[in-house]
């Protein structure tokens, strides 16, 4: 018999890709970890939407809600350097 169909893999999970990304530049476990429980919150703040359904008034929402409700500090490295959102193309089809 021969075999059935192959079926394609599926394409990785967002995070996922992350981590890959993190771990090719060879960052640190730290950052790594850091980055993607930034990234995490981006995208649950945003009701799990991706980030490439996003326009720039969305993608500037967090950090503005993190330092004006949360009195926290924004992320600003991760969204300038190696985030998904920048064009690292860490989740972009196509």
């Amino acid at each position: 018999m021969s075999p059935g169909p192959s079926t394609p893999a599926p394409s990785p999970q967002l995070l996922d890709q992350l981590r890959e990304s993190i771990r090719r530049k060879h960052l640190s476990l730290a950052t790594e970890q850091a980055d993607v429980g930034w990234c995490r919150r981006f995208i649950l703040f945003h009701d799990k939407r991706h980030p490439n359904d996003m326009g720039e008034v969305e993608i500037r929402a967090f950090p503005t809600d993190l330092a004006v409700t949360r009195r926290a500090k924004p992320p600003f490295r991760l969204l300038r350097t190696r985030s998904p959102l920048n064009g690292d193309q860490v989740g972009r089809t196509g």
